[in-house]
C-alpha cells in the first residue's frame, strides 16, 4: 500500500515549505543541542534506501535484502524507503530532507519494489524476515511503513514469532496505521498485530488527518500531512507529502531522541514516556483515532516530563509480553488481570486504556481490524464509543478462523 501520496499542486507550494513546520513544533533547536539520536539505529522495513542522497550520506548502513534474497538493502527503485530514512536521520545537506534524528544511523531492509499503482505491498514472509533479522540486530526500533491488507493470513504464527522475539529483545516497532480512514475498510496486517504500535497521521493543526485509518491498534499518532519530501531520489526537488508512512517515521525518529537522551532506559521506558507526554485526546487517556495522543519528544528531553517507571514492564501490551512463552515481561500483578471494561466505569471508559495497562493486547487481528469503523474524532474531540464496535463489525468468516485458530493453539 502506498502510505505517501504527493499531489501536482504540491509542486508549486514546495519551495515555500521546505521547512518542515514539525520541527519547530518540537522546539527541535533546542532538542538538538541535547539529542541528535546519536547512538540508535531505526531498521527501515521498506522499499529499500539509497545512501547516494544527499542527506543520508554516511547515515546508512549495509542492511538485507529480502526481496531478492540477495545483496544489501542499498537498492531503492521507488524511492518511498530512501523518503522514510530521511525522516528519520536526514543531515539536510544538499538542500534535502532535514530528519528529526539526523545523527541516528538507519539499517535499511527492502522488503517490496516499486509498486503496483497506487499500492506498496510487501509478501508478508519478506516482513516477516526482516522484523527476525532486526530483532537480532543492533536496531533498538523498527519502522513499518508497508504491508499486506487483511487480517487474516496463514503466516500468524510465524508472524506471531517474529513480533515476539523482537520483543523479547527491547525492541520498538512502529507501523503505519494505513491511509483508509476516508471509509476504505482495508488496514495494513502488521499495524494490527499486538506488539506492535499503530501510528495515526496528525497535520498542522493538530487533528487527525482524515486520511489516517483508526482503530483499537491505534497506539499513537504523529504529523503525516504537509510533509517536506523529494519528489525523486537521490537529489530530486522538494515536494510536499501526506500519509501515516510520514508519521511512523516521526514516531520512530521520536523513540530514537529519547532513547539517545536515555540510553539505560528499556524499550517499555521510552514507551511510556512517550505515551505520558503525548497530545492526547480530551476526556479519555485514549482513542481509536489517535491512540494516547502526537508524540512529543520535545517535553521529554526539554522539560523532563514523563515517568520512565517499570523497565519490566510494557505500558501498552503488558499481557500480551507477560504471556509469551518464554515472557518478555514479568506477569502482571493480580490487581492488574481485569479485563478491559469490567472495572465499573463508564461506557467510554470500557472502551479505552489508560497508560500503563495493555492497550489492545486481548484483541485478535480480526477484532483490532474490526473495531476500525465508527464517528470521526481529533486530538481535541470528545470521547469515541469503542464498546462495541469490535462486536458488530467483525466478519463470520474471520471470527470462525479466529474461533478455529484459537481452538488448534489451545486458548479460550
Amino acid at each position: 500500500m502506498l502510505l505517501v501520496a504527493i499531489s501536482a499542486a504540491d509542486y508549486a507550494a514546495a519551495d515555500e515549505r521546505k521547512q518542515a513546520w514539525y520541527l519547530e513544533d518540537f522546539r527541535a533547536d533546542e532538542m538538538w543541542q541535547q539529542s541528535q539520536g546519536r547512538g540508535i539505529t531505526v531498521a527501515v522495513i521498506d522499499t529499500g534506501v539509497d545512501p547516494t542522497a544527499p542527506e543520508l550520506r554516511g547515515q546508512v548502513l549495509e542492511g538485507m535484502d529480502f526481496l531478492t534474497g540477495e545483496g544489501t538493502g542499498q537498492l531503492d527503485n521507488d524511492g518511498h524507503g530512501t523518503a522514510m530514512a530521511a525522516l528519520v536521520a536526514g543531515t539536510g545537506a544538499g538542500g534535502g530532507v532535514q530528519g528529526l534524528a539526523p545523527e541516528a544511523k538507519i539499517l535499511p531492509l527492502r522488503v517490496a519494489n516499486q509498486p503496483d499503482g497506487f499500492e506498496l505491498a510487501a509478501p508478508e514472509d519478506n516482513i516477516i524476515e526482516a522484523i527476525e533479522f532486526a530483532a537480532q540486530s543492533d536496531a533498538r526500533i523498527l519502522s513499518i511503513a508497508v504491508g499486506n491488507y487483511g487480517s487474516a493470513t496463514r503466516q500468524q504464527a510465524k508472524i506471531d514469532a517474529a513480533i515476539s522475539e523482537a520483543s523479547r529483545q527491547d525492541k520498538l516497532i512502529f507501523v503505519a496505521a494505513g491511509n483508509g480512514g476516508d471509509g476504505e475498510t482495508k488496514l495494513p496486517l502488521f499495524a494490527l498485530q499486538e506488539g506492535t504500535i499503530g501510528v495515526a497521521a496528525t497535520g498542522r493543526d493538530g487533528e487527525r488527518a482524515p486520511y489516517s485509518a483508526h482503530g483499537s491498534f491505534v497506539g499513537l499518532a504523529a504529523p503525516g500531512s504537509d510533509i517536506p519530501l523529494r519528489c525523486d531520489f537521490p537529489s530530486g526537488d522538494m515536494c510536499v507529502g501526506e500519509g501515516t508512512s510520514n508519521a511512523s517515521a516521526l514516531a520512530s525518529a521520536s523513540a530514537a531522541l529519547i532513547w539517545s537522551a536515555n540510553p539505560e532506559w528499556t524499550k517499555n521506558q521510552v514507551l511510556r514516556v512517550m505515551m505520558e507526554t503525548a497530545d492526547g485526546p480530551s476526556k479519555t487517556p485514549r482513542n481509536h483515532y489517535v491512540g494516547y495522543g502526537t508524540v512529543r519528544p520535545d517535553r521529554v528531553i526539554l522539560d523532563g516530563e514523563g515517568d520512565p517507571g517499570d523497565p519490566d514492564m510494557n505500558p501498552m501490551f503488558e499481557r500480551y509480553e507477560a504471556a509469551l512463552d518464554p515472557p518478555a515481561t514479568p506477569e502482571p500483578s493480580a490487581g492488574e488481570q481485569e479485563e478491559p471494561g469490567t472495572s465499573g466505569g463508564s461506557d467510554e471508559e470500557a472502551g479505552t486504556r489508560s497508560a500503563g495497562t495493555s492497550a489492545g493486547a486481548e484483541d485478535s487481528p480480526e477484532e483490532r481490524a474490526a473495531e476500525s469503523g465508527g464517528e470521526d474524532r481529533s486530538t481535541g474531540g470528545p470521547a469515541v464509543l469503542f464498546g462495541l464496535a469490535g462486536v458488530v463489525i467483525v466478519a463470520g468468516g474471520l471470527a470462525a478462523w479466529w474461533m478455529r485458530r484459537r481452538q488448534d493453539t489451545g486458548t479460550t
